[in-house]
Parts: structure tokens; sequence; C-alpha cells
């Protein structure tokens, strides 16, 4: 610090109109760099500059008003105050601004009003842009100052309050219940402020019914926009500041709070159920804190919640199911449900998606998934996870059939698998293709899901075979090996087996180690044909393997693919908790699975967020723990027990494991559509490349992933209600 005469001496030798100057060119250049071009040390840079700044016009507080008619310095305070990508950097400029606002003295008066004018323009109060916690929070605090200092502003406050009402009536802000809009709650404040130094505003009922119906509760269309704690919270107080507004009648008898009682809170009243169980809070029943919705169990239907949980998340498909127009009504049956599954399928993901609710009663669904007898699924009975996909994809198909979405299951989930004959006369092999949704894997005295493969595509024999082509009867070699990989593959182990000694199911507790990247490279039909090759060479002389060593090599690559598409990332687990009688299915699920293929972390699903959901409850889940979690096995002793205790030799092995693995490939190919030209160029404008399943879009009408807002037209009406 600089003291006494020497100090004061140096202070005084400072060209202070230069500094300043360059400091707010400077400033100037930072703040409008483009986010590439920002230097490492940008933040602590500019907040220096600021104080800096703010301590010339300390000691040289007339400084400003000459700056001033040359910079237009409010302009680029405001480009430090909605600063995106530092909030030190806005705090910062919103304390220069006030100390400026309030200490900085002009020839006819403060700068107060000054800055405070500009920031109620519209292009600013109504910018996303703009639109910042400190920015709004400062107009609120100069906005205190000027009213206490001068006892009036700069500008019309009613007719600034009704361009805030007005655009709070027409605009569609993004906020949910555990992220505020901040350009929402930034007006609400100011309009809750403005209101108090208005005398007599006009359309004030309009204003309540605004805030009451479409802000806190839903409007006629079943939309409301304050969702979160914070925003419902001002509206509220907005609210009251409105209704207690002595100035404005209806018909000269009822005023305002007797309007909002009586035409809002009473008909309100007559909607809103009871809630009927001790210490009920709402806050219990929100949508969880990592912004999904769960589903309700009704009674015994945790195999269905666990894999709908699983599609949801698979982003293409779930938008490509919302964007399904299959053209036929609503088939109401007699208790108004809606008997059409793609209908309810639809209706399940939009609740999923916009729901603010803890979890969603999928009833309708069940109602409409009926069971081989045509009844609806009877939900005290507990079903198997494979056979629901299975009777799922088998009537979603008959859905698609007259849509251009025909292939969809095919393209997400579809693969094909190659049934082989090798005649050992004449070598020729006999192909059969079939096509597939799961894998259904082996795992009883397996030790690793490789193990389970190896038995899927191992070879047999088969007797007295009559070959096609040399007709004639050998021994012939059978096998089964996948033809075409999926963009998600499904992979079903088989966990559950029939005894036929005590005629009864039984679950196979043993453990199954599997990858989180898994390379199906050695199961394909190349991949085998590499395999035999290779076997071949290993069986010549020596002499000969150099011969042939180039040609091998020339074969893998005209036969095999690129390395990613052969690659899986693990994506999803549901796993079964008890035995073959009885259990409880749930899932863990990727939930950030990365949107870039060639990113170096895109392979590593140890670092993505992964969440368990069951039933109603979402919570986190470690991955450090998946191996303890659902690789199954003989259960760990704890000590009470002891070695011998006969409590651990009933126990046995652990009564959870994994049942259903989804992994997702590294290398994905286009999903099919079938659309006309006019219909394609309306899809494709609308696609946005994202995470799982697809990220490719071709001019033949292939997506990717779509940035789905709209909802089908045939359960619109119902599910723009959702809360």
């Amino acid at each position: 610090m600089l003291v006494g005469d020497l100090g004061l001496s140096l202070l005084a030798s400072v060209d202070y109109v230069d500094m300043a100057r360059d400091i707010l060119e400077l400033l100037n250049n930072l703040l409008s760099a483009p986010e590439t071009e920002i230097p490492i040390n940008k933040i602590s840079l500019i907040v220096n500059l600021s104080y800096l700044l703010k301590a010339i016009f300390v000691y040289k507080a007339d400084l400003y008003e000459n700056l001033a008619q040359v910079y237009d310095i409010s302009k680029l305070l405001l480009k430090g105050i909605s600063f995106e990508y530092s909030s030190h950097v806005r705090s910062t400029t919103q304390e220069l601004i006030y100390f400026i606002s309030m200490n900085v003295s002009t020839t006819d008066r403060l700068p107060l009003i000054q800055i405070l004018t500009p920031l109620f323009d519209s292009s600013v109060l109504f910018s996303s842009k703009c639109a910042t916690e400190e920015l709004y929070e400062l107009i609120l605090i100069l906005l205190n100052e000027c009213t206490k200092a001068s006892g009036r502003i700069s500008f019309d406050a009613t007719e600034k309050f009704n361009e805030i009402m007005q655009y709070f009536s027409i605009h569609e802000f993004s906020e949910t219940t555990q992220s505020t809009d901040i350009t929402l709650l930034g007006l609400l404040r100011l309009a809750a402020r403005l209101i108090r130094v208005i005398k007599v505003p006009e359309g004030i009922i309009n204003s309540i019914k605004q805030i009451f119906y479409g802000g806190l509760f839903p409007d006629s269309k079943g939309y409301f926009k304050c969702k979160s704690i914070r925003t419902r919270y001002i509206a509220y107080e907005l609210l009251v500041h409105l209704g207690c507004f002595k100035e404005s009648f209806i018909s000269g008898s009822m005023n305002n709070l007797g309007y909002l009682i009586k035409d809002c809170i009473l008909p309100l009243r007559e909607k809103v159920s009871v809630p009927n169980n001790w210490g009920y809070s709402p806050s219990n029943n929100e949508r969880s804190r990592f912004g999904y919705t769960g589903l309700k169990n009704i009674c015994c239907i945790c195999y269905i919640n666990s894999m709908l949980q699983q599609f949801f998340m698979i982003s293409p498909f779930r938008n490509a199911i919302l964007s399904v127009q299959d053209g036929k009504p609503p088939k109401y049956a007699e208790n108004g449900i809606d008997d059409n599954l793609l209908h309810q399928f639809q209706r399940t993901f939009v609740y999923l998606m916009n729901s603010a609710r803890k979890d969603y009663v999928p009833s309708s669904f069940c109602y409409s998934f009926k069971e081989f007898d045509g009844q609806p699924t009877n939900t005290a009975v507990q079903h198997d996870a494979l056979e629901f996909i299975n009777i799922l994809f088998e009537r979603l198909e008959q859905n698609f059939k007259e849509t251009p979405y025909k292939q969809l299951l095919q393209s997400v989930f579809g693969g094909k698998s190659c049934s082989q004959v090798l005649c050992s006369k004449c070598g020729y092999v006999s192909a059969t293709y079939e096509d597939y949704y799961t894998l259904s894997l082996e795992i009883k005295n397996r030790r690793t899901l490789g193990d389970s493969l190896d038995r899927f595509i191992a070879e047999s024999t088969v007797s007295d075979y009559k070959c096609s082509k040399c007709q004639n009867r050998v021994d012939a070699t059978k096998r089964t090996i996948i033809s075409t990989l999926p963009n998600v593959l499904i992979i079903h182990l088989q966990r559950f087996s029939f005894n036929f000694d005590t005629l009864m199911n039984e679950k196979i507790h043993t453990r199954l180690e599997f990858p989180t990247i898994l390379d199906m490279t050695s199961y394909t039909e190349e991949g085998c044909n590499i395999n035999f090759v290779q076997r071949e060479v290993k069986e010549m002389e020596i002499e000969e393997i150099e011969k042939e060593s180039e040609a091998q090599e020339l074969s893998q690559k005209k036969l095999l693919k690129e390395k990613e598409y052969y690659t899986f990332k693990l994506v999803g687990v549901v796993m079964h908790n008890g035995n073959a009688e009885a259990g409880h299915y749930y899932s863990y699920i990727n939930t950030n699975r990365g949107k870039n293929e060639e990113d170096k972390d895109y392979l590593r699903p140890e670092i993505d967020h992964w969440l368990e959901f069951n039933d109603s409850i979402i919570s986190e889940f470690n991955f450090s723990k998946l191996e303890n979690e659902c690789f199954g096995g003989s259960m760990e002793q704890v000590d009470y027990m002891g070695e011998n205790s006969e409590v651990a030799k009933l126990i046995g092995g652990r009564s959870k494991s994994a049942y259903i693995l989804l992994y997702e490939r590294q290398k994905k190919e286009n999903i099919a559509l079938d659309l006309n030209p006019a219909t394609k160029k309306g899809v494709l404008m609308s696609l946005d490349c994202d995470s799982t399943a697809i990220s490719r879009t071709d001019t033949n009408g292939s997506f990717t992933f779509f940035n789905f807002h709209a909802v089908p037209a045939v359960i619109s009406s119902e599910l723009l209600a959702v809360l």
C-alpha cells in the first residue's frame, strides 16, 4: 500500500486516463473473444482487471464521466455480468457496477439511473444470452437503491410490468423440478418488486390468472411454467402482492383477493385429492434428483419396469417410438383405456420423459399388453423378462408394418445368425440365416461370458447327413455363428433351468464374469472363417507357413470389417434377485454413454454415470461394485456366521446376479426408414446426433437421434397434462 509523501507522489505520477483506457480495451477484447481463443489465465485476468478499474475509480472518481463520453462502459459491463464461462467474473462485474452506480459522481447526478435504465431494455431483460442470476440480482439491487434515493425511476414501471407479464404468458420456459430457469426466476422477482412501485396497474386480474393458471398450476392445455421450488416460491409471493392490491375491482364489487380465492383457489381445491398418508410431503413424490422418473410396481411387474427403463434410455429407439404415427384412432375399452399397445408404449415413454412425479403407474400399458389368452396382463403374476422382450418386439413389429418404421426393431436390436453344416467329403457349406433380437447363452459350468459365447458357436457332429451338393451321406460338422451384429446387443444369460429329477425350475447361482468392453470378432461369420484358416495353417508343414502368411493376412483384411464394428460397450444390466420361483428384477443403466465414438474415453464405461432403476426408486450406482453386485457366485461369509455356520450353508450362492446384458456397438449403422422425399426432409431436419445407438444420417432416410419435442397426435391432448 502506498502511503506517505512518496506514495502520494507515485500515485500522482500515474496517467490514470491512459491506464483506464487500456484496461477497458483489454476487458472488451477478453470478454468478446470466442471461447476457442480464450487464454488459459483469462478468468483471473478479467477479475484482476476489474478490481484494478475499481481502484482507479476509487482514487479518481471524476474519471468515469470522461471515459463514458468515449467508451460505452455500460455495454462492456453488461458483457461481464453476462459472461457464461465464469460465475467469478459475473460476481466481480456485479460488484464493480454497484460501486460505480453508488460512488462515482458526474456533473449532474450519480450514474445510477444511467446504468439502470439500459438494463430494463427488452433486449437485455428477455435475452437468453444475457440471462444470469447476477444480472437480475443487480437490477433488483439498483432498483431498490433508485427508489430509496430519488423515489422515482426513469421508465414507466407499469408499462415494464405489463411487458414482463406479456412475455411470461407467451414464452415457453425450459424449467424442471431439478433445474431453475434463470430468466423465469429473474422476471418473476422483478415483477414482484415492480408491483410495489406501481400505483394503479392495468389488467391486474389478468396477471393473477396468468400466474395462477399456467404459472403455478396447469392451464387449459395442462401446461404450467413454474416447476422448481425457487420459481414457485417467487410466483406465490407475486400472487400475494397482486391479490392484496386494493386499487383494482371487478364490476365494482369484488377485489383482487376475492377473485384469487373464488375463481382460482376454490375451483382448484375441488380437483385436488386429499393425501391419505401421514406425514405427506410433495417433495417425496417429486422426480428424482437425477432427472428421471421411476415406474410404479403394481404388485409383480418389476420384469416390465426394468426393461421399459432400459428401452427408454436408448435415445434413438425412444424418439423413434414417440414419432410413430400408426394412423389408428384410440381404441377405448369400457374402462376408458386406449387398448392399443403402441399408443400405451408411447404414453409410458412420454411420462418418463416429461413427468415431474416420482413415478408413473403403467397400469394402462399392462392392460394393453395382453397375455396369450387375450386377457390384460395379470399384474399379480411374475413373468420372465426375456419372455416380455420377445412378446413386446413381436407385437410392435405388427404395429409398425404399415408405417415408415417397419424396420426400426431390426435396425436397433436386430442381427442375423447363421446355421452352417459342413460336408466332410466335398467341403460344401449349407448356410441358413435367421434374424435375432437377443442372444440367449448357456452359463451352466461356464466361468466367463467368453466361455458362453464359445459354447454358442461350438461345433457338433451330425451323423448320416446327406449333402445337398455331393448327395453323399456323411458325418457333417454343424455350428451356429453370428452373421451380422446389431447396434444394441441384448444378451440373455440362462440362469434358469428345469431339473428333471425334481421336476422343478432352478436358478443357477454360479459366478459368471462379463466384460465392460466386448469384442465379438471371434463369434462372427468372418471371424470364425479366419480362425478356420489359421487352424489350417498350423497343420501345414513349417516350410509352407511362410508362403501362406501373406495370403492369410490379405484374406483377413478382406473378410473383416473395421475394429469398431465388433467392439461393444456395456450400457445396461438387468438384475434378478431371488430364486426360480420368486424374485425381483431391477436395472443398472449407463445414463451418460458419450456422444463421440472416437473420443478416447468412449470405451471407458467406468467413468460414465450409472444409476439403479428399481421400480419407483432411482439411486446412484457405484460402477466399481459391478463385479460384487452382478457376477453372482458364492456369498461372502459374514464374521458372525462363521465358516461352518448352518445359516451360511443354507444361504449358498448369491441370490442376485445379472440376467440380461445390454451392449452398445461403437461403430453403429444407420436405422432404415421407409420415407417419401417430402416426409424425409422434415424428419432429417429434426435429427441430432447424440449418445446411444446410431450416430449417423444418410440421404436415404436413415436417422440417428430425434431431438423430439412433439407428442403423437393420438395421445397429445392427454399427455400435455403430465405433472
